[in-house]
């Protein structure tokens, strides 16, 4: 092809067109500027087809991380409300004292429950690949990068301030209740979950049971400790709540710009 606009260049010099030559020069420019620009055009249509399968390829994972961090989320916030449950419980006895009568061993079991702890974690990993790959801007929807950002700061912040902690009163507490009862209720499987006394009868007799309650109400420090872990707790609820509802705007705008 360039052989073919050489040679008829220069036919025209040759035969002295010098006026068509200049304008044939000019046109032949004009052509493969043309030509330069389409492929210009090309390159960014299929760019932007990549770049918009790749936007919808994060959406869908930021979906699912969003999803199953909703899913541990909710699990987390019922058993932090058990834990409040078992610890209120444990409390209005402590305050009374020998004022009232009482099961020990469902008392036992509430001391015990109330010191649980529960793991909490969240998975950022597709967010940090988009940030390390410099796509941010993939995330077409502001508002939506935004959100995104604030709830990962703000969850990575009562992480390290409410869910990874080891408080004094699960050491305190634990050093008192002996470890085959610890374990027993261990076995349960309830973990931070409710944990009802009828349904795992007691291993202790009831000298045994009473005493154990008697150290744990005569130590002042330990229902201050109590005390204080169950504010805590009650604290992390209405911040875990926050996280929530976060979790859920983000998983609806999630969902619109998909189905756009």
């Amino acid at each position: 092809m360039i052989k073919f606009f050489r040679k008829i260049r220069q036919n025209l010099l040759s035969e002295g067109k010098t006026g068509k030559y200049f304008k044939y020069a000019i046109g032949e420019i004009i052509l493969v500027v043309i030509g330069i620009l389409i492929a210009l055009q090309i390159n960014t249509w299929n760019q932007n087809l990549k770049d918009d399968k790749l936007s919808k390829d994060y959406l869908i994972r930021l979906q699912e991380d969003f999803t199953k961090d909703k899913e541990l989320l909710t699990t987390r916030i019922e058993e932090v409300n058990w834990v409040v449950h078992h610890g209120t419980r444990a409390l209005s006895y402590a305050e009374i004292k020998n004022g009232m009568d009482s099961d020990y061993w469902a008392l036992i079991i509430d001391f015990y429950q109330a010191s649980q702890m529960q793991n909490y974690y969240v998975d950022d990993f597709t967010l940090e690949e988009i940030k390390s790959t410099g796509k941010l801007e993939l995330i077409k929807n502001l508002e939506l990068r935004k959100e995104i950002g604030e709830h990962y700061k703000w969850t990575n912040w009562c992480i390290e301030e409410f869910w990874d902690t080891n408080p004094e009163y699960r050491i305190k507490i634990r050093g008192i209740i002996p470890t085959n009862v610890q374990s027993y209720l261990n076995g349960s499987g309830q973990g931070g979950g409710q944990l009802q006394a009828k349904e795992y009868p007691s291993i202790l007799n009831s000298v045994e049971e009473s005493q154990i309650i008697e150290k744990i109400v005569n130590r002042n420090e330990l229902i201050e400790d109590l005390r204080y872990w169950v504010n805590d707790r009650k604290n992390l609820l209405l911040l875990s709540e926050w996280q929530l509802k976060s979790n859920e705007s983000i998983l609806e705008k999630i969902e619109n710009e998909l189905n756009k």
